[in-house]
C-alpha cells in the first residue's frame, strides 16, 4: 500500500505495527524493522501478528530534517499518528502548548498536531487553520481517531470488510490489498449523473462500490471491532446574513483585506521555495499582491514567481493580462504553453492518477504548470481557488439565484437596477426566472436536462428524461436563492470535487498547493456579508474587488468577464478523433453506458464536455480492468 503512495512522498518512508504485546517502529524500508519497547521482528511475522499498522511517505515542507519522520509518536510511544497536510498556524499553537508545559523535539507542525490532540482531545481540530488528513492511534483508548480538514483538501479513502478497516490517501493504495482489488466494482448509479452533468460524489463516496471517502469537517473514532463513530466539528455558517445597515461596505472591505493578508501570511510558512498561480482574474492577483507585499516587508530572500498557462488560441489565453499584473507587482512571470497533444499524451497517466473519471479538463493544464514549478525547484504554490464560491464569482451559476433572492426578499427596485447594469440583462432575467420556477415546479429541471438531451439521446444508454437520479441532481443544482447556491458549492459541488482531483495531481508532481481563500475565517466572514456586497453595481465579487483595488492595476478589478480557467476543449477532442475511434470501436469497455458506434457517428454534433466525460469513463474502465 505504501509503495503506491511514494510519488506523494518521495523524501522518507516509515511504518508502525502494534498489538497488545508490542510496538514496532520502522524508519525506512519495512524489511529493516527496528523496535521500540519490544524485540525486533522480521517483516512477515511482525505484520502477521499485528492488530494495527500505519505507513507513511513524506513530502518535506516544514523542518526538512529526520525529526519530521512519520509515523510520529509521543515520547512514551503511546500516541502515534500519520498525517498528510499542513497546519499553518502551528507556531501559534506551539506557543500555547509550551505555555502549558509541553516540550518539543522538532520544529514540525506534525508534532504540534500530536501534542494538540494530547492537550485538547478532539477539540484540537477546531483550533487548526490548515489542511489535513490524519489518523491518531491512542493506545490507552485502544482506538484510532480520524479527521479531515473543514473543506476536504486532503482525503481519506477507506474500505471495510468485517472487522478489517483499510484506509489511504488514494484509492490506488487500497487496491494493493488483494481482497479489495479482486472485489472492485462500479457504483453504477453514479455513472450517468457524471456523464450528463459532470457530478461525482466527492463528499462521502466514490465511483467504486464499497470504497468510501471519509467526509470533510468530521472526526471519527474507530475501535478494534471496526465500529466507526462519525462526528461533525464544523459547518458552513447557517446564521442569517448581516444587513447593509449593520455593516458598511467600507468596514467589510477593510476586514476582508485583513483576513486575506493574514491567511496569505500563514500560507507563506515553508522551508522550501514558493510560487503562485496567476490568471487574468482578481482572485489569483489578490493572492499574489498580498504575498509579494508580505515578503517585501520581511525582506524575505525567497522571491515568489508567478506562473500562467498560455494557449495559442487568444480566446482562451490569459497570459498577456497576467503578465501585466506581474509587471505591476514587480514579480517574475513565467508562462507554460499548453497544446492539444499535451492532453492526449497524458490522458492515460491522468486517469491512473485520479483513479476515477474527473470533471475538469483544465486539470491537464494545471498539471503542466505544476510540473514547470517543480522543475524550477518550487515545492509550494499559492492558488486563488475558492473566492468564486464565497463571493459569487461565477455569473452563470450565481446571477440567477441572486436576482431571485432579491425579488423574494421584496427588493424589486434593487433587482431591476442591478439587472440594468449587467452587460447581458436578458440572460440575467432569464436565469432569475428559471431559478424561481425551480422552487415551484419541475420546469427548470427539464430545461437543464433538455439542453443535453438533443445531442445525447441514444448515445448514453439510459432514458434521460425519466432517470430519477438525474432529475433530482439537476433540480437540486437549479433550486434556491444565492445563499443556497453558495452553500451547495461547498457541500456538494464544485469545491469538494476540485480539491479532491487537484490534490491527486499536485501530490504526484509533487507540489503542495495552498488556498488562502479557503481559510475558514474568510469563508465564515463571506457567508456573513449582505448579498448586496457580493454582487453590486454590475460586478460580481464586489467586496473582494474593493479590498484589493489599490494594490492591482485598475483593469483587473474593473474586468467584468469571468473566464473560469477555460481550455480549448473542442479543439482537443477533434485532435483525438482517431484515438477515440479506436477506443470506442471493437475494444470499447464502456459499452453498457455509452453507445460507442453512435458516439463516433455523431461525434461532430455532440458537445465537447460530453465527449470528454465519455472518454474519461472509457479510459477509467480500461485502466482498472472494469467490465
Amino acid at each position: 500500500m505504501n509503495r503506491k503512495l511514494h510519488h506523494r512522498g518521495p523524501d522518507d518512508e516509515g511504518y508502525f505495527l502494534w498489538n497488545s504485546a508490542q510496538r514496532i517502529f520502522c524508519h525506512g524500508d519495512i524489511s529493516t524493522v527496528s523496535a521500540k519497547n519490544s524485540q525486533p521482528h522480521i517483516r512477515t511475522s511482525a505484520e502477521r501478528a499485528s492488530t494495527l499498522g500505519f505507513a507513511h511517505t513524506r513530502f518535506s515542507i516544514i523542518d526538512l530534517t529526520d525529526a519530521g519522520h512519520q509515523p510520529f509518536a509521543s515520547d512514551d510511544g503511546s500516541v502515534v499518528l500519520v498525517f498528510n497536510g499542513e497546519i499553518y498556524n502551528y507556531r501559534e499553537l506551539r506557543a500555547e502548548l509550551e505555555a502549558k508545559g509541553f516540550t518539543f523535539r522538532s520544529n514540525t507542525d506534525t508534532e504540534v498536531l500530536l501534542n494538540a490532540y494530547i492537550a485538547w482531545g478532539t477539540e484540537c481540530f477546531a483550533r487548526f487553520n490548515g489542511m489535513w488528513a490524519v489518523a491518531i492511534f491512542d493506545e490507552a483508548k485502544r482506538k484510532v481517531l480520524f479527521s479531515r480538514d473543514r473543506i476536504g483538501k486532503k482525503q481519506i479513502y477507506y474500505y471495510r470488510s468485517g472487522r478489517a478497516f483499510y484506509f489511504a490517501s488514494e484509492i490506488a493504495a487500497l487496491f494493493a490489498v488483494p481482497e479489495i482489488w479482486e472485489s472492485r466494482a462500479i457504483e453504477e448509479s453514479a455513472i450517468f449523473p457524471y456523464l450528463l452533468l459532470g457530478v461525482r460524489n466527492d463528499v462521502d463516496g466514490s465511483l467504486f462500490k464499497n470504497v468510501r471517502l471519509f467526509p470533510a469537517a468530521h472526526f471519527a473514532w474507530l475501535d478494534l471491532s471496526g465500529n466507526l463513530d462519525l462526528q461533525r466539528y464544523w459547518s458552513i455558517p447557517t446564521v442569517k446574513r448581516l444587513k447593509a445597515t449593520e455593516v458598511s461596505i467600507g468596514a467589510a472591505t477593510e476586514k476582508l483585506g485583513e483576513l486575506l493578508r493574514d491567511s496569505v501570511r500563514l500560507r507563506l510558512r515553508a522551508d522550501v521555495p514558493i510560487a503562485a498561480e496567476l490568471s487574468s482574474g482578481v482572485d489569483s492577483a489578490a493572492i499574489l499582491a498580498s504575498a509579494s507585499s508580505l515578503l517585501r516587508e520581511k525582506n524575505d530572500s525567497h522571491a515568489i514567481n508567478a506562473y500562467t498557462i498560455k494557449y495559442a488560441d487568444p480566446r482562451f489565453d490569459e497570459s498577456v493580462e497576467a503578465k501585466a499584473v506581474a509587471d505591476h507587482l514587480g514579480i517574475t512571470h513565467r508562462t507554460v504553453l499548453q497544446e492539444s497533444q499535451n492532453y492526449w499524451d497524458s490522458a492515460e497517466e491522468l486517469i491512473g492518477l485520479q483513479q476515477q473519471p474527473y470533471e475538469s479538463p483544465n486539470l491537464i493544464s494545471s498539471f503542466s504548470m505544476w510540473k514547470a514549478m517543480r522543475d524550477s525547484k518550487v515545492r509550494v504554490s499559492l492558488s486563488g481557488g475558492g473566492a468564486d464560491e464565497i463571493f459569487a464569482g461565477y455569473t452563470q451559476s450565481y446571477l440567477g439565484p441572486y436576482f431571485y433572492q432579491l425579488i423574494a426578499e421584496g427588493k424589486l427596485r434593487l433587482a431591476l437596477t442591478e439587472v440594468a447594469r449587467w452587460n447581458y440583462p436578458l440572460t440575467a432575467l432569464r436565469n432569475a426566472m428559471t431559478h424561481a420556477c425551480a422552487d415551484r415546479s419541475k420546469l427548470a429541471t427539464q430545461l437543464m436536462l433538455s439542453r443535453n438531451l438533443r445531442s445525447l439521446e441514444g448515445v448514453l444508454r439510459t432514458d434521460l428524461s425519466s432517470n430519477g437520479a438525474l432529475s433530482q441532481i439537476a433540480g437540486d443544482r437549479m433550486k434556491g436563492n444565492l445563499d443556497a447556491a453558495l452553500r451547495r458549492s461547498f457541500t456538494r459541488f464544485p469545491v469538494p470535487m476540485y480539491v479532491c482531483h487537484n490534490d491527486k495531481q499536485q501530490m504526484h508532481v509533487p507540489i503542495e498547493v495552498r488556498y488562502p481563500f479557503l481559510d475558514h475565517r474568510i469563508i465564515e466572514f463571506g457567508f456573513s456579508l449582505p448579498i448586496e456586497y457580493l454582487v453590486h453595481n454590475g460586478f460580481s465579487k464586489y467586496v473582494l474587488r474593493q479590498s484589493v483595488k489599490d494594490a492591482l492595476p485598475p483593469g483587473v478589478t474593473a474586468r467584468r468577464t469571468k473566464t473560469g480557467f477555460p481550455v480549448p476543449l473542442r479543439k482537443w477532442m477533434d485532435a483525438g478523433k482517431i484515438t477515440m475511434a479506436e477506443q470506442f470501436g471493437k475494444r470499447q469497455r464502456s459499452g453498457r453506458f455509452v453507445d460507442g458506434p453512435r458516439l463516433l457517428r455523431d461525434f461532430d454534433t455532440i458537445d465537447e464536455m460530453t465527449l470528454w466525460r465519455c472518454h474519461q469513463v472509457e479510459l477509467w474502465m480500461t485502466a482498472f480492468d472494469l467490465a
